[in-house]
């Protein structure tokens, strides 16, 4: 009877602490035992079973209530006002910040316009998907304040925080999207497999980490300048540029036989080129950074602050990913004596134009630099040209995508009988000063001294658009001042229906470019107005409104068509290549041309098949 007792007494026990848990305003799922826990984990969240149906068809009045049959993505959007009204109904959750994250600063400069407003497009997403967290919130609360002796709040609980969890994914999803497109503005390649949250859309510190990670798997240089221009200017001429400038469409022969005569007719006598030329002053200071002498005169040309804090202070080079830098950098070794002395000889050219400057042995100790091989190669005119090999250092870097002033440009520009002017900057590039921070990453060593660049140096990949971003204030000044010009880097020309007006515009742009501390290099200028004048390698002639080869390139085009022709066999790919993209490149002169070098890509591509590269 005792153990009868016994047991009647544990049960006692047993009731009385579930009653006095029920007492506590215990939540269920506080209370649930092991037991029950696993049996609720295997049972149904809801009453509409899933198999072996994956649908289910709602009650009338919950169909027209929660307007469950309205499409998903193809429904009339809200007014802002609808929108807000909804949304303030329901206060926002103290701890949980619904702003979208930020781009990366680094990233977002890169980014071009496309890019852009695919990024903003998906921060919109963003915010207009954190508001639905709020009603969502305040429902879950009110269910846990109000429904805690109901047998089913964990169901509905669970089944909130399921809907929660895909609102979540799906804003973590565009986050994704965003550092994919972050990343690729970087470089078209990168993408990101992991997760990142923080300010931005992620951790400047990852962010760097992720570039660094996949820019060292990178073992080619990019070539973005050269891509973006070859997806610019891949065209054919179109019918407005045939109005203004058409192209001459004569065989080879023929534009052989009439440049003969365009050379005859552009000889003029020596005394009116040199009286023509006599008015502009030659510059006394090295060209060496030049512009930063006359910073004040920029600024009343120049409201770009880009452009005149370049001027002022010197070029800060953008790195996406900072470089390596080294205290123990390997000297360049000339592969012959005769290179050895024409490398003195450009280095002593660069210093007296204070486009180098010497590091002192201390210096380099105490700030490590990034450093690069220098070489020379012989120019047409006979002299020689340093070529600074920033070939590593340009893959940390991406220059932005800009336009230029092709020849077809200057199609627009000519009218008929127009007289002409060509313009050319000297040591155009060195007149640009480099940033004295930057200038670390410009070092190479030559015997047992080194030297850093203090201009931008020819070859370093955004300098083609820092140029054309410089000069822009001055074609704009120009263009107010009814002067047509057009600019191609350093290569300037100047149209005017008259010699006289020619003359007149060519005295006020030359002044206009030496105020602003440009050297113009009147050996290669022709200040003289003519009809018939060579630009960007086409010889222009406005008295028939024709555009033609010069006869040194048509030669070059035949001595290297008969060299193929005399041997096909014993031709590589890329010698191939060269010439095809010769003759391509005359097609503005010589219409049909591109048409011509079909047979010669495939004979490339086939070559370059069999043997498995260039």
């Amino acid at each position: 009877m005792s153990s009868l007792e016994d047991q009647v007494q544990t049960l006692q026990q047993q009731l009385a602490a579930l009653q006095q848990q029920l007492n506590n305003n215990t939540s269920p799922m506080d209370s649930i035992s092991s037991t029950s826990q696993l049996a609720e984990d295997t049972a149904p969240l809801h009453s509409v079973g899933t198999r072996p149906h994956y649908d289910w068809t709602p009650s009338e009045f919950l169909n027209q209530f929660l307007q469950l049959d309205t499409h998903l993505y193809t429904s009339p959007m809200l007014t802002d006002n609808d929108r807000k009204s909804i949304i303030e109904n329901y206060p926002p959750l103290a701890s949980l910040d619904y702003r979208p994250p930020s781009s990366v600063p680094t990233a977002e400069r890169l980014m071009n316009k496309a890019q852009r407003m695919e990024d903003h497009s998906l921060k919109r997403l963003q915010y207009l998907t954190s508001a639905v967290f709020r009603p969502l919130d305040i429902l879950a609360h009110e269910l846990f304040s109000t429904e805690t002796d109901n047998p089913n709040l964990e169901r509905y609980l669970t089944m909130l925080r399921d809907v929660r969890k895909l609102l979540l994914h799906v804003c973590a999803s565009m986050t994704q999207d965003r550092n994919n497109i972050a990343l690729r503005a970087v470089n078209p390649s990168f993408s990101l497999r992991s997760e990142y949250t923080g300010q931005y859309t992620m951790p400047l510190d990852e962010f760097q980490q992720t570039l660094a990670q996949q820019t060292a798997t990178r073992k080619a240089t990019r070539e973005a300048t050269n891509r973006f221009q070859r997806k610019r200017y891949n065209g054919t001429t179109g019918r407005s540029q045939q109005q203004h400038l058409q192209s001459s469409q004569r065989p080879l022969q023929q534009q052989h036989k009439q440049q003969q005569q365009h050379e005859q007719q552009q000889l003029q006598p020596q005394q009116q080129q040199q009286k023509d030329q006599q008015s502009f002053s030659p510059a006394t200071t090295p060209v060496g950074g030049r512009l930063s002498k006359f910073a004040s005169a920029w600024t009343k040309i120049s409201s770009n602050q880009f452009v005149n804090n370049i001027i002022q202070y010197g070029y800060s080079i953008p790195f996406h990913t900072p470089p390596p830098l080294t205290t123990s950098p390997v000297p360049i070794i000339p592969y012959s004596i005769e290179q050895q002395q024409m490398i003195d000889k450009a280095i002593q050219d660069l210093l007296l134009k204070s486009a180098i400057e010497p590091v002192t042995t201390k210096e380099a100790q105490q700030t490590p630099g990034f450093y690069s091989s220098i070489f020379v190669i012989p120019k047409k005119n006979g002299g020689i040209r340093p070529v600074f090999n920033l070939k590593r250092l340009n893959q940390y870097l991406d220059p932005p995508p800009f336009k230029m002033e092709t020849i077809r440009e200057v199609a627009h520009l000519l009218r008929k009988n127009d007289y002409l002017v060509s313009v050319d900057l000297s040591d155009a590039f060195l007149h640009i000063p480099v940033h004295p921070d930057s200038r670390k990453f410009l070092r190479f060593k030559w015997k047992s001294q080194i030297y850093q660049y203090t201009t931008t140096p020819f070859g370093l990949a955004p300098v083609p658009y820092l140029f054309t971003k410089i000069c822009r204030p001055i074609l704009e000044w120009a263009r107010t001042q009814g002067i047509r010009v057009s600019a191609y880097l350093d290569d300037w020309i100047l149209a005017a229906k008259s010699r006289k007006l020619a003359l007149q515009h060519t005295n006020m742009l030359v002044q206009q470019l030496q105020q602003l501390g440009w050297i113009v290099n009147t050996k290669k200028s022709v200040l003289s107005p003519t009809r018939n004048l060579e630009h960007l390698g086409f010889c222009l002639d406005t008295t028939t409104m024709t555009a033609s080869l010069p006869a040194k390139k048509i030669r070059d085009l035949r001595r290297s068509i008969k060299q193929i022709i005399s041997k096909p066999h014993s031709q590589t790919p890329r010698t191939i290549h060269s010439l095809t993209m010769r003759i391509q490149a005359a097609t503005f002169a010589v219409f049909p041309a591109r048409l011509y070098t079909r047979h010669l890509l495939y004979y490339k591509n086939k070559q370059t098949n069999s043997s498995g590269g260039m």
